[in-house]
C-alpha cells in the first residue's frame, strides 16, 4: 500500500489518498495524524508533500511517530517541506516578502492551509532521529536535496520548486 497523506487536490495513481478535504479522489478523508484505519506495519511508501509544517510544533514527532507506525521494516517516507534556510536566501537576495510569506505561514485561504512550523535540514534530521527514523543500526536510510535554484523569472518557480528539503528515508 502506498499513501498520499494532505494530498490536497493532487492525484496520484497507485496511492490511497487521505485529505481533510473531500476532494473527489480522496480515499479516506480525515486528518493525517492518526491513521485508526491503517494496520501497523501495512505501508511500503508514504508521500507526505509539505503538510507536516502545517502541524503544530509540538505535535510533529507524535505525528512523525504515526506515520512509522504503518510503515513496514524498510517502508520508504518521502517528505517535501519548506526550507527555512534557502526561504532566508531568497528574502536576503530579492528583498520581496511576497516571494517568500507563503512558504512562511500559508496561504492561509482555508482552514488547514497554515503553516504552524519551519524546518531546515538540521532539524528535521534531528527530528526523524528523535522519533526513530535515523539511527538505531536498522539500516535506514536519509538523503536530502534542498532544493533547486530557483528561477527567478517566475515566482511560482521560487514557491514550489525551492524552499523544499526532500527526504526518503527507509525505515527500520
Amino acid at each position: 500500500m502506498k499513501l498520499h497523506l494532505g494530498c490536497g487536490k493532487r492525484y496520484i495513481q497507485g496511492f490511497t489518498h487521505i485529505d481533510a478535504v473531500d476532494y473527489p479522489h480522496v480515499d479516506h478523508v480525515s486528518q493525517i495524524d492518526v491513521l485508526p484505519y491503517i494496520a501497523d506495519n501495512s505501508v511500503d511508501l508514504i508521500y507526505a508533500c509539505h503538510v507536516l509544517e502545517h502541524f503544530k510544533r509540538s505535535d510533529v514527532a507524535r505525528v512523525l511517530t504515526e506515520w512509522k507506525r504503518v510503515l513496514k521494516p524498510n517502508g520508504i517516507l518521502r517528505l517535501a517541506a519548506p526550507n527555512f534556510a534557502a526561504v532566508c536566501e531568497v528574502y536576503q537576495k530579492y528583498g520581496r516578502l511576497d516571494l517568500v510569506i507563503g512558504l512562511i505561514f500559508g496561504r492561509q485561504d482555508y482552514l488547514y492551509n497554515i503553516h504552524y512550523n519551519l524546518f531546515d535540514y538540521p532539524s528535521l534530521v534531528k527530528l526523524l532521529k528523535e522519533v526513530g527514523f535515523i539511527g538505531g543500526g536498522g539500516g535506514s536510510k536519509i538523503g536530502v536535496m534542498i532544493g533547486a535554484k530557483p528561477n527567478m523569472r517566475k515566482s511560482t518557480t521560487i514557491r514550489r520548486l525551492i524552499s523544499r528539503i526532500w527526504t526518503r528515508i527507509t525505515a527500520f
